[in-house]
């Protein structure tokens, strides 16, 4: 996760993230099918595509025998 807020070139969000699990009611709005699991950040960072500032990342599952995930900004979902 780290490494996706410093390719969108913020070094000290990317130290300071603190990623938390969001629950799966909470996360629910991202993605119906469960496909990513998705981490609220503490502090947000601009995107360097479109310039929307991300309070939340999706994260791909591990599949057996993988060692690297990716993660990606998630569009806040709105009330």
């Amino acid at each position: 996760m780290r490494l996706c807020i410093l390719e969108n070139g913020h070094p000290v969000s990317a130290v300071f993230a603190f990623p938390m699990k969001m629950t799966r009611e909470d996360s629910a709005g991202y993605s119906g099918g469960h496909v990513l699991a998705y981490y609220h950040i503490l502090i947000p960072f601009n995107i360097s595509l479109g310039g929307m500032q991300a309070h939340t990342l999706g994260v791909h599952k591990l599949d057996k025998g993988d060692k690297t995930y990716t993660a990606f900004p998630a569009a806040d979902v709105g009330p």
